[in-house]
Formats: C-alpha cells, sequence, structure tokens
C-alpha cells in the first residue's frame, strides 16, 4: 500500500511536469542504510541528494519546513538497524553541508541545525558547537552545550577533539548568564573523559562563584548538580583505587567555599523568597555531605569533624550551621590537608 502510494505520488509530479528525481531525493532506499565500504557512486549520490534535499528546506523553507527537515536529517543517525559504515558516510557528507546553516540569518534555522549536530560527530562538528556556544541566542548556546554532552556521552569526540573543546567549555562558562546554558556547560565538561576535564571543572566551579558573590538570588542548582556528578565519579575513582586525591582536596576546597557563601547569604538574607532558600539549602546541605566524605574517607581519616547539619536546616538556625562551617574551615587549614586562607576566599584574589 505504501510503495502504490509513493508510486501514484511519482505518477502525480510526472504529470505536473515536474522531477521525479526531486521526489526520490526525499528518501533514502533501505539498501543504502546498510552499505559497506566501499560504497557505490550510486549510493553516494543517493546520500549527497537526501542530504540537500532536506538541507534546502533547513535552510529556505516555512518554519514548519525547518523543523521538518531537522528531523529527517537526524533520522538516519538514530534508527535501528543501520550499518556503522553508513553512519560514518552520513556524517561526513552531513556536517560540512550544515555550516551555512549554522551561520544563517534565522535563529530558527541555526538553532534547528545545532539541534542535528547534537546527534553527529567526526572531524568539522567542533568548530560548529563553537559558533554556537558563542550565538547571542541563549536557546542555541543551550544546544551547542547539549551537543557536546551528548556527543561525548557517547564517545563520538576523539581525544584530540576533546581538549580543543575543553577550553571552549570553560570559556563559556565565565560569561554565561542563563541558567539553563550553564547547566548543560557543567554537564558537557562532565561528560569529558580526558583527565584534563576534571581539574578544569573545578576550577570553573571555583571562577564561577563571583557569580553568585554579586547576586544573592542567582540559583545554584547547575553549580550544585555539577559538584553532585563530579562527587560520585571520584567517589567511585577512589574506592577503585585510582590516583584522584589531588582532585578531591580540590572539590573539599570548592565544596567549602559554596557551602561557606551559601550559609552567609542564609544569615545576611532570612527573608528570601522560598524558591531562593530552599536552593541554598540544598547546596549547603550536598557541600556537608562531600565535605564529610573528602575528609573522612580520603585527605584526614580519624579527624573528628563538626556537628551534623541536618536538623539545623529544618529549623533554619544558619547561626548554628555558620558555626560548622568555621569547624570545617579550621580542620581544611590544618594538617594534614594544609589548605590556605585565601584557597577558602569567598573570591580569589
Amino acid at each position: 500500500m505504501r510503495l502504490r502510494f509513493v508510486l501514484l505520488g511519482a505518477a502525480a509530479v510526472t504529470l505536473l511536469g515536474l522531477n521525479v528525481s526531486v521526489l526520490a531525493q526525499e528518501r533514502l532506499p533501505t539498501n543504502v542504510l546498510v552499505v559497506t565500504r566501499p560504497i557505490s557512486e550510486q549510493d553516494q549520490r543517493a546520500i549527497d541528494g537526501y542530504i540537500d534535499f532536506w538541507m534546502d528546506r533547513l535552510q529556505n523553507g516555512s518554519d514548519k519546513q525547518v523543523t521538518e527537515a531537522r528531523d529527517r536529517l537526524i533520522e538516519p543517525l538514530v534508527i535501528g538497524g543501520t550499518s556503522d559504515d553508513f553512519k560514518s558516510i552520513y556524517n561526513t557528507a552531513l556536517i560540512p553541508r550544515l555550516v551555512p546553516a549554522a551561520r544563517a540569518d534565522r535563529v530558527i534555522v541555526r538553532l534547528n541545525a545545532m539541534i542535528v549536530i547534537t546527534k553527529i560527530s567526526g572531524e568539522g562538528s567542533v568548530a560548529l558547537i563553537q559558533a554556537g556556544l558563542a550565538d547571542p541566542s541563549p536557546g542555541l548556546r543551550y544546544w551547542a552545550a547539549k551537543a557536546i554532552a551528548d556527543v561525548a556521552s557517547r564517545e563520538g569526540f576523539n581525544l584530540e577533539q576533546q581538549r580543543r573543546i575543553l577550553p571552549l567549555i570553560q570559556q563559556a562558562i565565565q560569561k554565561e548568564s542563563s541558567t539553563a546554558v550553564l547547566t548543560q556547560l557543567l554537564k558537557a565538561l562532565g561528560a569529558l573523559d580526558i583527565p584534563e576535564a576534571v581539574e578544569t571543572l573545578l576550577r570553573s566551579l571555583n571562577e564561577r562563584i563571583v557569580f553568585y558573590v554579586g547576586d544573592i538570588e542567582a540559583p545554584y542548582l547547575p553549580v550544585h548538580d555539577a559538584m553532585q556528578k563530579l562527587y560520585i565519579d571520584l567517589v567511585k575513582a577512589f574506592a577503585a583505587g585510582e590516583p584522584v586525591e589531588p582532585a578531591i582536596r580540590g572539590l573539599a576546597q570548592t565544596a567549602y567555599r559554596y557551602m561557606a557563601l551559601a550559609t552567609q547569604q542564609l544569615n545576611q538574607a532570612p527573608a528570601l523568597d522560598p524558591a531562593s532558600r530552599a536552593d541554598k539549602v540544598e547546596m549547603i546541605r550536598t557541600c556537608d555531605q562531600v565535605l564529610r566524605w573528602a575528609v573522612e574517607d580520603a585527605l584526614s581519616p580519624g579527624t573528628r569533624l563538626p556537628e551534623a547539619i541536618t536538623n539545623a536546616l529544618v529549623v533554619s538556625d544558619w547561626q548554628f550551621i555558620q558555626f560548622q562551617v568555621d569547624r570545617w574551615r579550621r580542620i581544611l587549614l590544618a594538617p594534614p590537608i594544609q589548605l590556605t586562607e585565601q584557597d577558602l576566599q569567598p573570591v580569589q584574589q
């Protein structure tokens, strides 16, 4: 029935005096989806024709056609049963054709091009993502950061590409004002599996604290989630015997700085709206959890820890919590951890 419909459609196009090959470009023949190298010229033309057809819609179509084109360009990458060779060939053909769309004047075109990029990998994708991270549209920056996280999670970047991406993420984090974009940027950083990524994440979290010093209502959620994921990752790595003590030391420093700042903010502005207060309470809770594990299990086993703050958080006893923060400070300054006063300042000079 479907074949009959397609044939009738082709006949109708012929009767209208149009080129039937235009219709054929809308679909990929089933056999092309399972090709193996070396690919025939005919199969390559089918792939190129399909991409060109939908790229034209993506760049020049109505808003509805743009979103349809996005879905059709993504479809061959996500459906089951395709060969690895096909995906590689399709990626190679698609990436350079996305460049004009990623630089288009229409935001909807750039945005949907970036959504397509979340599903691809390979040489050339890094430059497209870099352009997206610098885009004036926060929606597009969101999808550029998500592209990094999505591609990295399926090991779509090689080591060299990850090292090129790393400073791009760090630079974007330093100036990002959108909470949603920041969340994706930190997820992207956490998704990279090169050793330098942990150090960069800790540095970015520490640099980001200046935004919270200057804006008491800024939500901690993006930083909280990134810190919590890093904490879980380090717990697993430490349990496996990996040499992660320097990273644990850096995480303890970061956790203290955020815990101290959030506690100070609650002490100074007890009348914060409920959502902002809950955000800070959760940040303090997680930072305290991180510090307990870091000190007791890794950095200074046997050290007498500060009192539990669970009940104090429930009854909003910020002064009690501040007292425990001061005890954490003394522990982190003392041997064997021996961080410096400068390390623990909310804003580092």
